[in-house]
């Protein structure tokens, strides 16, 4: 009778085991997004959606020109080699094109920052300069009865005692489009 109590026990903890490594991944992956969220990979459609729905306001409103801001950080996964493949800088932040910007968040290599910083932009064509005090996040920012083409260039401003005041090595083009700026905020 002992023997059949022994087994009924283990049997009935081999199948608590089962159950429990069966929810564990499941378990992990939630507790691995909470606790790291800059390790998860997201699901960025809403980021494609609102790139297109500036595009497309862009498009419509030919008098005014349009900067999508897209600030990140950069995760423990973040390599020199990405670094290398920057396409600019813009006074204290590197920026980065479409495809590899992302790759990175797909990677978990950038996530989406939310600290603040300035973004300000000069058409070289007038000198006229305008600035976006307190921005944060992802942001569609407008400058409006604009009548020339460009070239525009920018810079940020990520602290009060930031120093650097270098233009971007990029310029943009044009109204009509909404110029994407995916800028890696370094601290």
């Amino acid at each position: 009778m002992r023997r059949l109590i022994w087994i009924g026990a283990a049997a009935g903890l081999i199948v608590i085991a089962a159950a429990g490594l069966a929810l564990i991944p499941g378990l992990l992956d939630e507790w691995r997004r909470k606790l790291f969220p800059s390790t998860a990979s997201g699901d960025y459609t809403w980021l494609s959606a609102t790139l297109e729905a500036c595009e497309k306001e862009a498009a419509a409103d030919r008098s005014a020109v349009y900067f999508m801001v897209v600030p990140l950080s950069a995760t423990r996964r973040y390599a020199e080699e990405w670094s290398a493949r920057a396409i600019g800088t813009a006074g204290p932040v590197a920026l980065f094109g479409s495809g590899e910007t992302f790759e990175g968040l797909d990677r978990g290599v950038f996530r989406i920052s939310s600290e603040p910083y300035v973004f300000i932009a000069t058409d070289e064509k007038s000198d006229e300069v305008r600035r976006w005090n307190s921005a944060k996040g992802v942001l569609k920012l407008t400058w409006p009865n604009m009548q020339s083409e460009g070239p525009f260039r920018v810079r940020f401003q990520t602290s009060p005692s930031e120093t650097d005041d270098s233009w971007s090595t990029v310029t943009a083009d044009g109204r009509g489009t909404c110029h994407w700026v995916y800028a890696l905020l370094k601290r």
